[in-house]
């Protein structure tokens, strides 16, 4: 049997939300929060790179945020969505050209960090390696020489 992802049925969201929110009024012991029309609406919009079970675990988590109250979006932990374009003409560039202008803002992000858990190579996803590679092939690094000291500012 072939069930399609969430994602591709989001007209199901607000039925397994609705169910989902009261089988945890026995373990929330007060009625159980109702979902804001926006929390809905960021629902529904979401892409869900899971399945049933991670809106399952979502609204959990935002019903105890929300205490008995109402789950809005905030209490979702979506990303914001992006600020909408304007309506400008679209600039194609290519790859590189957009690499080159992203990775030194993430780095600004990263405060300069590449490798750890909040390192920049962890944000995007990538081995630390293959970043350090993508800027020294944008000439985003140069190569230092361990032996030589690093040069203070003036």
């Amino acid at each position: 049997m072939h069930l399609p992802a969430l994602r591709q049925r989001p007209e199901d969201i607000p039925l397994l939300a609705e169910h989902f929110l009261a089988q945890m009024q026995p373990q929330l012991q007060e009625p159980p929060p109702r979902l804001s029309p926006a929390g809905l609406q960021a629902l529904q919009a979401h892409p869900w790179p899971g399945n049933v079970r991670e809106l399952e675990h979502l609204l959990q988590r935002s019903a105890v945020l929300a205490r008995g109250g109402e789950i809005r979006p905030e209490h979702l932990g979506f990303d914001p969505p992006p600020p909408a374009l304007p309506n400008a003409p679209l600039q194609i560039l290519p790859l590189a050209e957009h690499e080159r202008r992203y990775l030194p803002q993430v780095l600004a992000h990263t405060k300069g960090v590449i490798h750890g858990p909040r390192g920049a190579a962890r944000l995007l996803g990538i081995k630390p390696t293959t970043l350090r590679s993508r800027l020294l092939k944008l000439g985003l690094m140069q190569i230092r020489n361990p032996r030589q000291p690093r040069r203070s500012e003036p």
